[in-house]
């Protein structure tokens, strides 16, 4: 199991290197996805993060789905469109 040390350890010399990050944490989830919610979000934001970096289109995240999602973006929210600007 990775550790939340370990991750922030790499996130701060990965943004010091000033590379694009999305880190987004689901606090009631473990390894993986029980939740078919937080799945959801986790795709779409997949989804749109890749919209930016290699191009095409993406399905913005509505309101429903973020607040049925227990989602917090611990950084790199600028590298996720579609989010608001807080919250989530």
């Amino acid at each position: 199991m990775i550790t939340s040390n370990w991750v922030h350890r790499r996130l701060d010399v990965t943004l010091g290197r000033e590379r694009a990050v999305g880190y987004v944490v689901f606090p009631d989830e473990g390894h993986g996805f029980e939740r078919p919610e937080n799945n959801q979000v986790f795709f779409a934001l997949t989804e749109a993060f890749l919209s930016v970096h290699i191009g095409g289109w993406y399905q913005p995240i509505d309101d429903a789905e973020l607040a049925a999602s227990s989602m917090v973006v611990e950084a790199g929210r600028q590298w996720l469109p579609g989010l608001p600007e807080e919250g989530g």
